[in-house]
C-alpha cells in the first residue's frame, strides 16, 4: 500500500542496527539476526508531516528524518527522543547523509518554487550534535538535489542534480560548486566505492555509469534498466554494484565484466533503497510495496530467498511467502521481548 511506503535506509558500519522509515514512523532492528527483529519504534501525528529521507550516523547513535513540510529532526536512536531540529528548508526534504563519523549531516531539499522571506534552505551542512549550520549550499547548487553521497574522506560530497548532471563538492571551500559531470538525463541515485576511487550515477533514462573519482571519466559502459534507477549501492570490496529501477526489479552487476549476476530481485513496488550489510554476503531492500527484504548475494554465501524484514505487505494483505517463494497466509505471530534497546517488543 502506497501508505506503507518506505522513504529511509541505513545500517550501522559494526552491522548490528538497522534502520528504517515510512510516513510517520522510524524503527531500528538488530540486524545481527536474519529475522531483523525490532528495537525501537517511533511515531509522530500525521499533521506534522511525512518522513521524506531517513539516515542512521555510521555509530548507530542517531537517526536523522527530513519531512514533507521541510523539517529535518534529529533523534537519539537508544532512547527515541528527539534532540535537535534543524531551520526548515525550502520544499520538502529529499536527502539526509551523515559523514563518516556522524559529526556532520548533509541536508537537501526540492524547491516548492517561490523563495520565502524566511531563512528556508535547499541544501545545507550542520554540526550533528548542536544542529549550527557549517555552511549554506544554497547558492552553489542552485538546481534541485535528488540524491547525495559522502566521499570516505569526509571533505567531498557527491551531488545528483535535477539539471542532469553529479557534481562532487568540497564541502571545506567556501565556494565551491562542484564541477559538473554532465549525463543525458537527470540523476536520481548517486554511491560510491568504499575506498572512494570509484562512484555510480542512476538516472531517470534508466541508465547507470560508474565512473573514475579523479579523472571524472567513465569506468566501461552505461548498464540499462527499464525505468528510472533510484538506488545503488557498490559492495564492501568494490567488485559488485547492485541497483534498481521504479519497476521494482534490482540486479547485482559483476563490475569486471560489466555483466549481471543471478536472477533479478523482485519487489512488489518501486524499490526505494539498498544497502549492503558489512559482512558483504546481504543487501538490503525496500521501497513502495513496504516491504523490506534481505537478499543473498551471488556467490557469497548459498543461493537463498530474500527474508522478509520489513512486513508490510503481511499486514495489508494477510499473505506472505514460504521458503519456496510461494504465497500463503501469515501463520499466528507470538510476541516475543527484544533484546538491547528499551523496553520496546517484536510480533515478528
Amino acid at each position: 500500500a502506497t501508505g506503507d511506503t518506505l522513504v529511509g535506509r541505513a545500517i550501522d558500519q559494526s552491522g548490528t542496527r538497522l534502520l528504517v522509515a515510512r510516513r510517520w514512523e522510524w524503527t531500528l532492528h538488530d540486524a545481527t539476526r536474519e529475522d531483523f527483529p525490532e528495537l525501537r519504534r517511533v511515531a509522530w501525528a500525521p499533521e506534522e508531516g511525512e518522513a521524506k529521507a531517513a539516515v542512521l550516523s555510521a555509530d548507530g547513535g542517531t537517526v536523522a528524518i527530513g519531512g514533507s513540510q521541510g523539517e529535518i529532526t534529529l533523534w537519539n536512536a537508544a532512547t527515541g527522543t528527539a534532540t535537535t531540529t534543524l531551520p526548515r528548508h525550502l520544499g520538502p526534504v529529499t536527502e539526509v547523509a551523515f559523514d563518516a563519523d556522524g559529526m556532520r549531516l548533509f541536508t537537501a531539499s526540492n524547491s516548492d518554487g517561490s523563495f520565502q522571506a524566511s531563512p528556508r534552505q535547499r541544501a545545507g551542512l550542520w554540526r550533528a550534535g548542536t544542529g549550527a549550520q557549517v555552511r549554506p549550499l544554497l547558492e552553489e547548487l542552485a538546481p534541485d538535489v535528488t540524491s547525495v553521497a559522502w566521499h570516505p574522506d569526509g571533505r567531498h560530497v557527491l551531488v545528483g542534480c535535477g539539471d542532469r548532471t553529479a557534481r562532487l563538492v568540497d564541502v571545506e571551500r567556501e565556494s565551491d560548486p562542484g564541477e559538473p559531470v554532465p549525463h543525458t538525463s537527470v540523476v536520481t541515485a548517486v554511491a560510491f566505492a568504499a575506498d572512494g576511487s570509484a562512484f555510480a550515477t542512476g538516472c531517470r533514462d534508466g541508465s547507470i555509469g560508474v565512473w573514475d573519482t579523479a579523472t571524472r571519466l567513465p569506468r566501461g559502459r552505461p548498464l540499462w534498466y527499464a525505468s528510472e534507477v533510484p538506488a545503488a549501492a557498490f559492495s564492501p570490496d568494490g567488485s559488485l554494484l547492485v541497483a534498481a529501477d521504479l519497476q521494482g526489479i534490482a540486479r547485482f552487476w559483476d563490475l569486471k565484466s560489466e555483466e549481471p549476476m543471478g536472477m533479478p530481485l523482485h519487489h512488489f513496488g518501486a524499490i526505494r533503497f539498498l544497502v549492503f550489510h558489512p559482512d558483504g554476503r546481504r543487501v538490503i531492500a525496500g521501497g513502495q510495496d513496504g516491504c523490506v527484504r534481505s537478499w543473498d548475494v551471488p556467490g557469497a554465501v548459498a543461493p537463498g530467498r530474500g527474508r522478509d524484514v520489513w512486513r508490510g505487505v503481511e499486514d495489508a494483505t494477510g499473505l506472505t511467502l514460504d521458503d519456496a517463494d510461494a504465497l500463503r497466509p501469515v501463520p499466528p505471530r507470538r510476541a516475543t521481548p527484544s533484546p538491547g534497546l528499551g523496553d520496546s517488543s517484536s510480533g515478528w
